[in-house]
């Protein structure tokens, strides 16, 4: 560049959508061949897009127990309920939520899907208003010998106004399992006496079987 001469340079830059405001620096230096530079940098903001934001609960009971008389884990099937409301400021349509099951879990009926759909649009939710939920029926199919969880996810989406598709909202839900000590039962037989022989000179039966059988 010669003596006040102005010269340009730009850049098109793109910037994704974003739910949250966000600031950048922008800096930029200029070289010469004598390695002699100037710097200088701008601040831009982008402010946040209007968007649905599904918001999700869920609830189970809190644990199983084994109860000895039914030989069985109560409650067991139990319930898995999913609560999902648009907490943004713009409507989202075919939502629906998926639940993944833990291991030894599975639905208690075999042709329910693990996919539940909620109203086919819904709008910002609003205290007072109705909150969509969907409920699972699942069933435990192990007997443990050591406390665990049983750890449930879910995840739900959708689309926007535009079409695009929601961010994906996920949560956790946790049942306690205790584990069941061993419960051993036994039973011996052997001959409730000997008796003599016919010579009277030995004992029958002699030897005799003493059997001891044990089941967990």
């Amino acid at each position: 560049l010669l003596p006040d001469e102005l010269g340009t340079a730009s850049w098109l830059l793109r910037h994704p959508v974003t739910l949250t405001a966000r600031d950048y620096t922008v800096g930029l230096w200029v070289r010469n061949a004598r390695a002699d530079s100037s710097y200088c940098e701008v601040t831009i903001h982008i402010p946040p897009l209007e968007a649905p934001v599904l918001s999700l609960s869920a609830a189970a009971t809190d644990s199983l127990h084994f109860d000895d008389a039914l030989d069985v884990y109560v409650p067991n099937p139990f319930d898995v309920t999913l609560t999902c409301i648009n907490a943004g400021g713009l409507p989202a349509s075919d939502v629906s939520a998926f639940i993944y099951l833990p291991a030894d879990v599975v639905l208690t009926d075999p042709l329910d899907s693990q996919r539940r759909y909620f109203p086919s649009l819904m709008v910002e939710w609003r205290p007072g208003d109705t909150i969509p939920q969907a409920t699972w029926n699942v069933t435990f199919t192990k007997r443990r010998r050591y406390d665990s969880y049983l750890d449930f996810k879910f995840v739900a989406g959708g689309r926007g106004p535009t079409g695009l598709p929601t961010d994906s909202s996920e949560i956790w839900c946790r049942v306690f399992v205790p584990g069941l000590p061993p419960n051993f039962n036994c039973d011996m037989s052997m001959p409730d006496s000997l008796l003599l022989d016919a010579s009277r000179t030995g004992l029958v039966p002699d030897p005799f079987i003493v059997r001891y059988s044990i089941r967990n």
